[in-house]
């Protein structure tokens, strides 16, 4: 859209408007050629041009009095032939080892590339920050992968998040013209190591030959870290007093049990054990 310019004023040069000249050039060169307004003489500054998408253009315009056109043009304005992305199409999170995988799926960049992706977790209050130290939007291979990781550690400390939380991402793209919406992700619930379990007691099927150990089932995900507990694992000290531990069961191969029995016991010796998950 060009000015008005009103007739009769100083910038009309004290005479009548008798028409608005709009030319562009392809965005290189010195070559401008006509929109409207030369050939033939017209008032409307609202003109819709068709560009090819993708294309730059640089656009300029004068006017004309009952005398002639002004000296010189306007200063050049350069549009692209291009809108702000479309948001991503999918955005998932997957928990992998120590650290959340956040992965999404790109959408048309509506003819000018995108050139950074606006990746924002929420919050435990509710705030949606930028996570730039490992999530970077604007960095290269995060945009050539469509994906990043936040460590579990992160989320705890910076977020505030806590086990049993829900991951809430949510991401747009960006492009020189603008930003899309968001797209949200399906999300994941925070997890972490199993918190220390309650000490083993001794079983009433011991004797002084042997010892029967019991320990209560881990299940309450607070517990377990939010995740099924996969092994337990039972160590002694073969009477050292505590000097060298020894895994009877849980180290190789997943334990789930919640009693073993250890024989070869020296009567008279105090053992030490402990049960970890």
């Amino acid at each position: 859209m060009m000015p008005e310019i009103v007739s009769y004023s100083a910038q009309a040069g004290g005479s009548l408007v008798t028409s608005y000249v709009l030319e562009y050039n392809r965005g290189s060169g010195s070559v401008f050629f006509e929109v409207t307004g030369f050939t033939v003489e017209q008032l409307e500054r609202t003109i819709i041009v068709q560009g090819t998408p993708g294309v730059t253009y640089t656009f300029r315009y004068t006017i004309k009095n009952i005398l002639g056109f002004s000296i010189g043009y306007s200063p050049e304005t350069v549009i692209k032939c291009a809108k702000a992305p479309t948001a991503p199409v999918i955005v998932t999170t997957t928990i992998i080892g120590k650290n959340v995988v956040i992965q999404w799926t790109p959408s048309s960049d509506n003819f000018d590339r995108v050139i950074r992706f606006e990746i924002e977790i929420k919050s435990f209050t509710g705030v949606w920050l930028q996570s730039t130290l490992t999530c970077d939007g604007s960095s290269a291979q995060i945009r050539q992968d469509n994906q990043c990781s936040v460590p579990l550690v992160t989320l705890i400390q910076v977020y505030n998040l806590k086990q049993g939380n829900y991951v809430e991402v949510r991401i747009a793209s960006t492009n020189t013209i603008g930003t899309s919406n968001y797209t949200y992700s399906t999300g994941v619930y925070i997890q972490t190591v199993p918190l220390t379990p309650i000490a083993p007691t001794l079983g009433q099927n011991s004797s002084y030959q042997h010892i029967q150990i019991v320990w209560e089932p881990i299940t309450n995900l607070t517990l377990t870290g939010g995740l099924p507990i996969l092994s337990y694992k039972l160590d002694w000290d073969a009477g050292t007093n505590q000097v060298v531990w020894t895994t009877l069961v849980g180290l190789n191969q997943a334990y789930l049990g919640t009693s073993w029995t250890q024989g070869g016991c020296i009567p008279g010796t105090v053992y030490y054990i402990r049960l970890s998950v």
